[in-house]
Formats: structure tokens, sequence, C-alpha cells
């Protein structure tokens, strides 16, 4: 089809605004109101312009024309309904040109734009409900939320699937490597990576909560701003991966992921940061040579204050005793801790455990800073 050249005329408009109306913010709204209308009659105008393209370009004598459908969309520009010609080939198979043109998908319903801006207001404000409202407040109409919960789910099936389909065609393509290709000359250098899990509540699923996983790789941070005197920074060539799953299988899913864009089996070092928690250690040694666990100092210090909130000195001794790599003498101090401080001994033993459990992470390198939220 050859390159569309449209010319629109926008007709004359005329339309009254009561003098107790005049304000910025309701000339903002109509103005707003008006666009959405003009940008919903032009949207259906174009595709009826390519529909009929269609038509008079298609080749005569493979499709047979079997008249127009009446369809309806909703987009960010609100609701349009537009016809579009079916066709049936040959062989009887039934198809519409406009859709194989334009990348509507079957029965599909929604604009690709609406459904993200529907799926990211639903996971930003934490309900399908609020998704709806915010719609309504940003747009001026919604679809109700259960269409909204609806499109999400189905499109997160989507993902994951794709998700495990690349996953699955990175670890065939991994375990078919040949010798030359596993030794082939490293990038370099070290990779940072860090991994966290936060519970979150799920609905209509036979648990309540979930722990969603999450993991960043990057190589170490660069200047945001290339010039200025600025001093912000940002992670340099970061890759984001999150998932809910068992432990095990999303550090093996990151190492997949990691392998194809890092080459972390070249890489002179992979440094993993995380809190503690047994996956992720378990996880480091089983999927990720040449790597070296840290516990991040943020969870370190976090429990520290929590615990020994009552005693600023106390904090103080602890913290110099694991900076200074003597865990024995930290676990002795706190053990004299809490036999002074009955009342709270079961705090310090909480505490006392999870120095003992993380003490090989305690002081592998150098503090990293936390960039996991």
């Amino acid at each position: 089809m050859e390159d569309l050249a449209i010319t629109i005329n926008l007709p004359n408009l005329k339309f009254n605004i009561p003098e107790k109306e005049i304000n910025f913010h309701y000339l903002e709204r109509i103005i707003f109101d008006l666009s959405r209308k003009i940008g919903q009659e032009l949207l259906e105008e174009l595709l009826q312009l390519i529909d009929d393209r269609l038509m008079a370009e298609r080749e005569r004598g493979s499709l047979s024309n079997q008249g127009k459908r009446l369809r309806y969309m909703t987009t960010l520009l609100g609701d349009i309904t537009f016809y579009k010609r079916l066709y049936r080939e040959r062989s009887g198979k039934w198809k519409y040109l406009l859709d194989e043109k334009i990348g509507i998908k079957k029965n599909q319903r929604i604009s690709e734009l609406g459904k993200k801006a529907e799926g990211y207001l639903a996971f930003i404000s934490g309900s399908y409900r609020n998704s709806e409202d915010l719609m309504q407040r940003f747009y001026g109409d919604s679809r109700s939320f259960e269409s909204i919960r609806g499109q999400v789910i189905r499109q997160g099936k989507k993902i994951l699937k794709e998700e495990k389909e690349q996953i699955d065609q990175e670890l065939i393509k991994a375990l078919r490597q040949t010798d030359d290709e596993l030794t082939k000359e490293a990038d370099g250098g070290i990779v940072y990576l860090e991994v966290d899990g936060t519970n979150i509540h799920l609905q209509h699923e036979e648990k309540n909560k979930a722990e969603l996983k999450l993991g960043i790789i990057s190589k170490g941070k660069e200047r945001r701003y290339q010039t200025g005197l600025g001093e912000a920074k940002r992670l340099r060539d970061k890759f984001t991966y999150a998932g809910i799953t068992s432990g095990d299988e999303f550090m093996s899913n990151l190492s997949i992921l990691g392998e194809k864009r890092f080459n972390l089996n070249q890489a002179e070092l992979v440094l993993i940061g995380g809190d503690g928690a047994s996956w992720i250690k378990e996880g480091a040694q089983n999927y990720f040579p040449n790597s070296i666990y840290q516990l991040c100092k943020f969870y370190l210090e976090r429990n520290l204050k929590k615990v020994l909130y009552y005693h600023k000195e106390i904090q103080r001794r602890i913290r110099g005793l694991l900076q200074e790599e003597q865990i024995d003498k930290a676990l002795k101090k706190l053990q004299s801790e809490r036999n002074l401080r009955p009342e709270y001994q079961k705090d310090i033993e909480g505490l006392m455990h999870y120095i003992y459990s993380n003490q090989e992470g305690i002081n592998g390198l150098p503090p990293i800073k936390r960039t996991v939220s």
C-alpha cells in the first residue's frame, strides 16, 4: 500500500461558555474533552480510509469481499466505532485485511496504549477499582474495574508465557554452546547483582500473599548527567527481572537471563547483594560462578538500630567490631547485652542469629550501596 497523503480540514467550532464557568480549570477540561472527540472522529476516518485503500489494492480473484462488519474499540481518545471488511480466501479462510495491516489482534477490544495505561495505574494504585477511578479522573471515562482486571490478567499470562519461552530458549542455547564459545574472551570487570523480595497481597488466589522477587544486574555506576557539576549517579547497563516463583527457580531464571545480557560465566567477579534470605545465598552458590555474596549494609544497619534502639553506644561498638571482621567478639558482646537486658532477650537473640547466619557476607567486599527498594 502506498503512503497515505491526508488533508484534514477542521470545521468551524462554536460553543458558549457560561460566565460562572469561566476559569482555567473548566477551560482546560472542555478543550481536553473536545480534542479527544476530534481525535476519535479522526481515528475512525483514518481506519475507514485505510480499509478502503486495502480493498482497492487487493489481489483480484484471491479474496472475496464478504461485506463490512461494525467493530468498536476503547482507546486513550475514548470509545470508537468503525467498519472493516471481511474477506474469504479460496481455501475458505476468513480474514480482515485491516487487522493484518495495522496490527489489530483477534477480538481485540482495547488499544495497546489503553492496556498499558490501565495496567500501570492498577499497579501503582494497588487495585483495579483505583485504576478505574484514575482513568475516569484523567480521561473523563473508563471501563469497569472487572474489565480492567480481566485484561491485566490476560496480559500478565501472556508476558509470563513469553518470558518462559525466552528462558527455555536461552537454556537450550547455553547447553549447546561449544568449548570455543564457553571460553571466549570475557568483557572483564565486575558485574553487580542485587536481589530482594517483598510480600504482596493477592486477589482471587488460593494464597492471600506471595513474595515478589526482584533482581537488578548492572556494570556499576556512572554519572547520570555528562555535563554539569552534579554528583547524581545511575546504574550502568541496568537489567531488571521480577517474578513470583520459588527462590530456586527465580535465581535460576535470573542467571540464564543475566548470562545472555552480561556473559556472567566470563565475568571477573559477580558481586551479589542480598538481605540474608537463604534462597539468595543458596542461589548465589548454585547458579552464579565466580560470585561473592555480600549482605547489604542497609539491612544490617536497620537491624542494629531496630534491636539496639535503646543504646546508641552499643550500636556503635557492635558496628565497629563487624567492620573490623571481629564477628566472634561482636556476638560475645551481644550475648553479654542479652544477659544484662532480659526484657530485650528475644530481639537480641534474633540479631545474634542474623549476624551469625550471614557472617560470610558481612565483609565480603567494601560496602556497596543498596539500590533495590
